[in-house]
């Protein structure tokens, strides 16, 4: 196709700077709030996060993206480009996807230009699963916006994203997470792993012990509950983590039969809700899908 499409996404899609600039993908950023700072994502990084909160005991907020401000990035690109696919984390988690949606309604019937706005109904990698998937197919040249939103749509379901952390005060604070499961949690350390089923956030498996224990068991269940694997790429996203742990979790996924293994240091919208020690795998549960 012969008119420019630009594939963007939220800052909160944590895909990695490589790949951002590999695929020409534009990131729209996502603020933060520490304390009496208004911060963007990218400003200040998720260990900082950490430190304030063991320091202050104050947990680090995020605001949604509101309606005025989608218009106006919104409009930046549409000055090169003939259309824009935009990717937003779930809209079950945040109102930022909602506004990104109506700015899209606006801007479209506005500038005569195509704006669609595409709810990932998952965030972190799970996102960026999407948007890389979106970008090769925009590479190809044979696709209009409106076919390569389609096909990413048909594999929505399908993105699978599944992490667990040492501790869910940050989710409980924020609300993603129920407070009685924070109590368990907390009183009988366990490790809960959390799912994304329709759009929002859920609790499954539990493990308990260090990230070297618990790490191994979650992907293994993983990999067993959603085996159909596109074994393309495979993000490995984390908040903190050992070297070892990273490392023995790539050879893991890579004997499993993952040809890419990407590791993605989760930025400070991500790690503001899911606190240190988290550690996720995130992949397509279809087969393969050669992009052609």
């Amino acid at each position: 196709m012969s008119s420019k499409i630009i594939i963007s996404a939220e800052a909160s899609c944590d895909l990695p700077k490589e790949l951002v600039e590999k695929y020409d993908v534009r990131i729209m950023p996502a603020t933060v709030i520490v304390g009496d700072d208004i911060l963007h994502d990218g400003e200040i990084e998720g260990e900082d996060l950490f430190r304030y909160f063991e320091t202050t005991g104050k947990l680090p907020r995020t605001s949604a993206t509101n309606v005025n401000e989608f218009d106006s990035y919104f409009g930046k690109l549409l000055e090169e480009a003939d259309s824009v696919i935009h990717f937003s984390i779930s809209g079950g988690i945040s109102a930022t996807c909602g506004n990104g949606a109506k700015s899209a309604q606006g801007m479209s019937e506005k500038t005569g230009k195509e704006v669609l706005s595409f709810d990932t109904r998952s965030l972190s990698t799970g996102m960026a699963l999407q948007v890389l998937y979106a970008a090769r197919l925009r590479d190809t040249g044979k696709y209009t916006a409106r076919e390569i939103y389609d096909m990413v749509m048909a594999r929505r379901p399908y993105a699978e994203t599944s992490f667990a952390t040492e501790s869910v005060n940050y989710l409980a604070a924020g609300g993603r997470c129920p407070s009685v499961l924070a109590l368990a949690a907390n009183v009988l350390k366990l490790r809960p792993q959390i799912v994304m089923k329709d759009g929002k956030l859920q609790s499954a498996k539990k493990y308990r012990g260090k990230m070297s224990k618990w790490v191994p068991e979650l992907i293994k269940d993983t990999l067993e509950e959603n085996p159909d694997a596109d074994k393309e790429i495979c993000f490995l996203t984390y908040s903190s983590a050992e070297e070892d742990v990273l490392q023995a979790a790539e050879k893991q996924l890579y004997d499993f039969g993952f040809r890419k293994v990407v590791r993605a240091l989760a930025g400070a919208t991500i790690c503001s809700h899911c606190g240190p020690h988290t550690l996720g795998v995130l992949y397509y549960s279809d087969g393969e899908h050669p992009v052609e």
